[in-house]
């Protein structure tokens, strides 16, 4: 069944693997100046704003059924390419278009040869207009 996408890297899930996000968070945020008035309270103005930021993390894991390297390699790509995505949930798309600026990894497990069996990403996105 698939559940999403980020680009081409799809989350999904099928009777033999799992590959969906979790804690995803967007967050929006309005810039403001404050103007100083003598012996007054300052006045504030909208002055525009920031562009959107979503986040989310991933488990992969060969446990799970997938190549955690190759998905891994998927989201490194897109951010050292700065290549631009639409991020689907379900049949909705999520914002407008998104880049990947960050991508942590907490490995889990690895085989004694060094080969990465699983590991959990956090991703950041933010917003391109």
């Amino acid at each position: 069944m698939n559940i999403g996408s980020l680009g081409s890297l799809a989350f999904y899930i099928t009777d033999k693997e799992v590959q969906i996000f979790t804690d995803m968070k967007w967050e929006s945020e309005a810039n403001y100046e404050t103007h100083s008035l003598h012996l007054k309270k300052g006045r504030v103005e909208l002055t525009g704003f920031s562009p959107d930021q979503v986040s989310f993390e991933m488990e992969l894991s060969a446990f799970l059924g997938v190549n955690p390297n190759a998905a891994l390699n998927q989201l490194d790509v897109m951010m050292a390419n700065g290549q631009v995505n639409k991020l689907v949930i379900g049949t909705k798309v999520i914002g407008t278009n998104w880049v990947v600026n960050k991508v942590s990894r907490a490995f889990k497990h690895v085989y004694k040869d060094g080969d990465l069996v699983s590991l959990t990403v956090s991703v950041g996105l933010i917003e391109c207009v």
